[in-house]
């Protein structure tokens, strides 16, 4: 009987968990999912096709800080200037997402990475994008056209491809604060 009790109350505790109303709801998920809705009119907003959020596969390594990404790609043939112009007014509509709901300064809070360093939660470091230019026909655009960007750690790293091997360079770098983006 001891260990009917126990086992009834073990499942009782994981039931009431899990439950939405529970305390112990997933923020992560939560705000996940609310992100998931947001990432693809931010995407068709600048003609951009929506490929997913998520840092698993958008860069080399997984960045502690870098906590809400988007994965887009675009089959026009862009510079680095057009695609400098482009990355403006997106990283500023990108933020200005992250301040509509309070649940993704949450997240940013609830991660281990905020709560060990103690600093201001919600900054552009913690936005990550990742943009790939190509379509059917072209596998990567060779120079003076970008091949991939990331945006990541308050920076901006252009990818070209190499002619004869369509191997992505090292990249060129520029900081947010040096083409002149800043955040209200």
């Amino acid at each position: 009987m001891k260990y009917v009790i126990l086992i009834l109350g073990a499942v009782l505790i994981f039931f009431f968990s899990s439950m939405s109303f529970s305390k112990f709801y997933n923020l992560s998920d939560e705000a996940d999912s609310r992100f998931l809705k947001e990432a693809p009119k931010l995407s068709k907003k600048y003609d951009l096709d929506f490929l997913m959020i998520g840092s698993a596969r958008i860069f080399d390594y997984y960045d502690l800080h870098t906590i809400f990404t988007l994965s887009m790609k675009t089959e026009r043939a862009m510079t680095k200037e057009e695609v400098r112009e482009l990355i403006k007014p997106l990283m500023q509509d990108f933020w200005k997402v992250l301040h509509s709901d309070p649940i993704y300064k949450e997240r940013v809070i609830e991660s281990w990475t905020f709560n060990k360093i103690k600093e201001e939660p919600l900054k552009p470091s913690v936005m990550g994008i990742k943009l790939s230019f190509w379509d059917e026909k072209v596998n990567r655009r060779p120079f003076p056209y970008v091949s991939l960007i990331k945006v990541m750690d308050n920076k901006i790293f252009y990818y070209y491809a190499d002619p004869a091997t369509q191997k992505l360079q090292e990249p060129v770098i520029e900081t947010f604060e040096e083409i002149g983006l800043k955040f209200e």
